[in-house]
């Protein structure tokens, strides 16, 4: 059974079930050259998908700190200081009030999984989960939200993200394409990409 997403408003109380899902699975013993049969417990946790709220800037801008040196040219951020500027607290706090912008967050129970950003209604300006729960499908879960909002809305022209070179075999299996090569300026690294309608 895959993740139930929920749609709440930024006021509601935050919480969320999970359930244990029995997964069978094969595995090679290497040491016996035989196949063992084993159970693999999941547990798949309930995503609560909500719009974005001032309140949740701090958090929103601490996930995204942790993701920074996958972004940065150098370990010190030498020249990135307006693009460092661009995810703090006070910038994060402005894009999830313009209207231009449709900010949502992922949460399972009150904790912050992960947070995704459309401008425009087609540019993906910000898609970033959890460190510690990359590899689970809440990226995934939080895209297909904000394309189905935008397609929703009328986006009819498709959508780019500037891809970090780490990011690319996500937005790829997303279905993105790069369009142009990678650019390296401002101390950031990034590939722009497209995905048609």
């Amino acid at each position: 059974m895959p993740p139930m997403n929920i749609w709440l408003p930024c006021n509601l109380v935050r919480n969320t079930q999970g359930w244990p899902a029995l997964l069978p699975w094969k595995s090679v013993n290497s040491d016996l050259g035989a196949w063992a049969l084993s159970i693999k417990i999941w547990y798949m946790t309930t995503l609560i998908l909500r719009q974005a709220c001032r309140a949740d800037a701090p958090a929103i801008a601490a996930l995204i700190g942790e993701l920074m040196p996958y972004m940065l040219l150098t370990p010190d951020g030498a020249g990135a200081g307006r693009f460092i500027d661009s995810l703090s607290v006070a910038a994060i706090e402005r894009y999830v009030v313009e209207p231009d912008y449709r900010y949502m967050v992922g949460l399972t129970g009150s904790t912050l999984a992960g947070v995704v950003a459309l401008r425009d209604n087609m540019h993906l300006f910000h898609l970033f989960v959890a460190p510690s729960l990359h590899g689970q499908g809440i990226g995934r879960q939080l895209w297909i939200a904000a394309r189905d909002a935008a397609l929703a809305a009328g986006n009819t022209a498709g959508f780019t993200v500037n891809s970090s070179p780490y990011a690319v075999p996500v937005y790829e299996r997303f279905g993105f394409a790069a369009s142009a090569p990678r650019i390296e300026q401002h101390g950031i690294a990034y590939i722009p990409m497209r995905l048609l309608p």
